[in-house]
């Protein structure tokens, strides 16, 4: 199996001339009743016994990584929220805290072996958009 990937023409703004970039292809995004779907059919286990241990092990994982605890999902990474603060001066108690954080996120951590699955992943070319590219020289800047 490999990523489908497309060159096309494209301006570089830094560089302030057109190139041939190549960037991978996207499809439409996966949705959970696809994904559980397919499990299902692909795995022999009925549709409500995979949609239920799903639900089960997606509130698990939420009350643990709400609760401050690090989340392995094994073959995928590892999960945990990250919280950004401003420091406050020492004296300034009212304003440390939670008063302090501004931005909450999840953080993640692929694992070992998915990164260097993703390394290795197999590569072909879908689609290349380079005829409109001209020999002409460059305008010049205003």
């Amino acid at each position: 199996m490999a990523m489908k990937v497309a060159t096309r023409k494209q301006r570089i703004a830094y560089m302030k001339k057109e190139m041939i970039v190549t960037k991978p292809v996207y499809y439409q995004t996966v949705k959970d009743e696809e994904l559980l779907e397919a499990a299902s059919r692909n795995n022999g286990i009925k549709q409500g016994v995979i949609n239920t241990a799903v639900e089960a092990v997606t509130n698990e994982f939420k009350n643990f990584l709400f609760k401050g605890h690090p989340v392995v999902i094994p073959g995928l990474g590892t999960f945990k929220v990250r919280l950004a603060a401003h420091a406050c001066e020492t004296s300034d108690l009212d304003n440390a805290g939670v008063a302090a954080v501004y931005r909450r996120n999840i953080g993640f951590t692929p694992d070992k072996k998915l990164k260097q699955e993703a390394a290795n992943m197999g590569l072909s070319i879908l689609e290349r958009d380079i005829t409109t590219m001209s020999d002409d020289e460059e305008e010049p800047e205003p």
